[in-house]
């Protein structure tokens, strides 16, 4: 019973023995100094029981702190944990290798640290060339020097420079160790071939080493008896068309007795023989000729070419041409510009300068409605103005409606139902649909308008006093010589109240601010307005009846002149009327085949066809001027007084956009390529909305 106690005491003592470890907190490392530097290795230990000593390449240094029989040696640190060793005054003697050791005990092995490098790095004497301060050399001659450095640990790197540019050609380089075996000898040989540009050139040799804080260097000037060397100047940098230039020669030689001549792209230019210098005016003929000095003394001849960079305005070479094709073509444009420096070649499309659709001489695309257009190629370089030539791409295809799929409007209103196109070529045909009948051109309910702008057609039309029969879905068609389109617009009746309750209360509003502003100006002017007003009363009475005589006549010419086509190609008004309905009967409104329906004459001049019709800021001021049977013409803007005795009836007058109408039917071409059919709808049910062709 007893010995099973004493046994239970005793294993934890012996479990606590085991986990004594001796082991390295701290190891030393390898490490680089040069000569004559302090240095320490580290060497920290845990849990040390063993005695710890130093090694050098293996060979033990002692274990006391001291270091006895090593002056520079000692371990240094916390007694007990560091056990670093310091070295002062960093020699050859020191490139070794060194171990930090702990010995074994009883119980515990013995421990070593990783061996730790140490490299001295000794700087080497400066260097030497052999041929010294100056080198004299005759042309033609291979020359030979060599650079001597000696005594660095590790040996030195040496480099050869002319005019401080690094020469990299022609170097052989030996190395040796010196006596005491550890620094080294490096000598350099340097050959070059003499040549007459390279008298006055310094030669320089420079010796690295790492033990080194800078590059020790030494230098040797190069003295050669050469033919002449020789240099073009020019007095400008940049040369421009027009300018006077003076170009200069210059040549070194030894000796220096030197004769010139000058030559233009081979011709010799012989009022400057002798001469030092030349003066040219230049044109942009000269740009890229070379111009040639040669220069000569009694060991030989030498010449230099310099060549001209004129800078000139840029010119087309190439312009873009004008292109038609069809979707799906490839388009090639090309533009081709002379100008120095060579120009930046851009192209923008429609005047859009803001976006680049390519860059270079020529641009490829294939045919679309989106990429037909206005390309222009634009050519710019610095210093000039840019140049500019434009092409037109024209698309061939079916027309491309664009409109609004609803409209809204009140029984009693005038309203417009319109349909643009793009069409290329222009279309041949253009027609409406009332609840999927054609409408007819001659109708009195309705107004056709026809207006086109380049590749951009407008048809309207326009119902003056909406009944309710005629609310549902109008189609307008365009047809060209490629194909067709059709868009639907619904229109749909709504209630007017609203519409009346906004006007009114702006009529309102507006009333109110002018009774302000007249009550605030009569109690300012009390004393002077009775005179005032009964001056202007007086004044403006005769001119207003001035201008209202006047008025009746100017509005009739103006009204008349815009009623005569403006080309001689373009048919007149009762022409194309009598061509067009020649045939037309009385009929229904409405009816279920398309009726004869004008056709754009491809040989019109459609210049400032729609330029007119923009006046109108929008569709309700061009529906106002249709509430009168004699309407004015709605895309001419007439600035007369208008007097009530010049507002009459179509009885008795004629439109003045029109000429004679005759009271069946109206097609007429009036200014702004405007064109007018009247036509009317009968039907009772409507078809079924649709969605239309929108683009």
């Amino acid at each position: 019973m007893l010995f099973t106690v004493v046994l239970f005491i005793s294993m934890p003592k012996f479990g606590d023995m085991r986990s004594v470890e001796q082991k390295f907190v701290k190891e030393p490392e390898s490490i680089s100094v040069k000569e004559g530097d302090n240095f320490t290795l580290s060497c920290s230990v845990k849990n040390k029981v063993g005695v710890l000593q130093w090694t050098k390449d293996d060979f033990g240094l002692g274990t006391s702190r001291s270091l006895v029989g090593y002056e520079r040696y000692r371990m240094v640190g916390e007694e007990g944990s560091t056990w670093d060793l310091q070295i002062d005054n960093a020699t050859l003697d020191d490139d070794a290798r060194f171990q930090c050791q702990v010995g074994a005990t009883e119980r515990l092995g013995p421990i070593r640290s990783n061996y730790a490098s140490v490299e001295v790095l000794a700087s080497p004497q400066p260097p030497v060339i052999t041929a010294g301060p100056k080198m004299v050399l005759r042309e033609g001659e291979i020359a030979l020097v060599q650079c001597i450095s000696k005594g660095g640990k590790p040996a030195s790197v040496i480099s050869w420079k002319r005019n401080g540019e690094l020469i990299k050609d022609g170097i052989e380089e030996k190395v040796a160790k010196m006596v005491d075996g550890k620094r080294s000898m490096t000598v350099s040989t340097l050959s070059f071939p003499v040549l007459a540009a390279i008298t006055g050139e310094t030669i320089e040799c420079e010796a690295s080493n790492e033990g080194l804080d800078e590059m020790q260097s030494v230098a040797t000037v190069l003295e050669v008896e050469f033919k002449p060397v020789v240099q073009i100047n020019v007095d400008s940098e940049s040369i421009y068309e027009g300018d006077t230039v003076k170009i200069t020669c210059e040549a070194k030689a030894f000796p220096s007795l030197v004769a010139y001549q000058w030559t233009i792209d081979g011709q010799e230019i012989k009022e400057a023989s002798g001469a030092k210098e030349l003066v040219i005016d230049v044109t942009r003929s000269m740009n890229g000729k070379v111009v040639s000095c040669s220069a000569r003394n009694k060991i030989g001849q030498d010449f230099a070419d310099l060549m001209l960079n004129i800078n000139y305005s840029p010119v087309f070479v190439v312009s873009p041409g004008d292109v038609t094709g069809n979707n799906g073509d490839k388009i090639n444009l090309r533009c081709e510009v002379d100008s120095n420096p060579p120009a930046v070649v851009s192209w923008t499309k429609d005047g859009n300068k803001s976006e680049r659709f390519g860059r270079g001489t020529s641009l490829s695309f294939i045919m679309s409605n989106e990429t037909s257009g206005f390309y222009a190629c634009e050519a710019s370089v610095s210093g000039f103005s840019t140049i500019s030539a434009i092409a037109n791409v024209q698309r061939q295809g079916s027309p491309v409606i664009v409109a609004e799929r609803w409209k809204w409007s009140s029984l009693g209103d005038s309203v417009m139902i319109a349909c643009e196109a793009e069409s290329y070529p222009l279309p041949t045909e253009i027609s409406w649909k009332f609840s999927g009948k054609f409408i007819k051109p001659d109708s009195a309910d309705f107004t056709i308008l026809e207006t086109q702008d380049g590749r951009i057609v407008k048809s309207m039309i326009i119902i003056k006093n909406v009944k309710s029969e005629q609310f549902g879905e109008y189609e307008c068609n365009f047809q060209n010589d490629i194909g067709k389109a059709s868009s639907k617009i619904n229109l749909i009746e709504t209630d007017p109240l609203p519409i009346l309750i906004v006007i009114s209360a702006g009529i309102s509003g507006v009333l109110l601010t002018i009774v302000l502003i007249v009550i605030v100006m009569t109690c300012k002017n009390v004393s002077k307005a009775s005179e005032s007003r009964k001056t202007w009363s007086e004044t403006q009475s005769k001119v207003y009846d001035d201008r209202c005589s006047n008025a009746s006549s100017e509005t009739t010419e103006s009204n008349t002149t815009s009623s005569v086509s403006s080309k001689g190609s373009r048919e007149s008004p009762e022409s194309f009327s009598e061509r067009n309905f020649s045939t037309a009967k009385i009929q229904p409104d409405i009816v279920n085949s398309h009726p004869p329906t004008p056709i754009y004459s491809h040989n019109y001049d459609y210049a400032n066809q729609y330029s007119d019709y923009r006046q109108f800021k929008s569709e309700h001021n061009l529906v106002d001027h249709l509430q009168f049977d004699n309407y004015f013409n709605p895309f001419t803007q007439i600035t007369v007084p208008v007097c009530t005795s010049s507002v009459k009836s179509s009885a008795g007058y004629p439109s003045p956009l029109y000429g004679n109408i005759d009271p069946a039917y109206v097609t007429k071409t009036g200014d702004g390529g405007l064109r007018t059919i009247s036509g009317s709808s009968k039907e009772d049910n409507l078809n079924e909305s649709s969605a239309g062709t929108h683009v």
